[in-house]
């Protein structure tokens, strides 16, 4: 498995810790983190399901005003 976990495929991951993000540092309303150390363990999941990757559209902050 590559040291790199990617985008669309599935993990089983085990011995994370959970921990409160202090307000100072809290993005929007995330309030906890994952704690990812040497004792965690990812396991890829094998699959055959395809999963379509997302597109994004981005729009200008000043057109989003007629999507309101």
């Amino acid at each position: 498995m590559s040291q790199i976990l990617q985008i669309y495929k599935r993990y089983k991951i085990s011995n994370a810790g959970v921990r409160p993000i202090p307000p100072k540092f809290q993005p929007s309303e995330l309030t906890i983190q994952w704690v990812i150390s040497t004792r965690t363990v990812i396991e890829e999941i094998a699959t055959d399901d395809e999963v379509m990757p997302v597109k994004f559209c981005y729009s200008k902050f000043t057109d989003l005003v007629q999507y309101m």
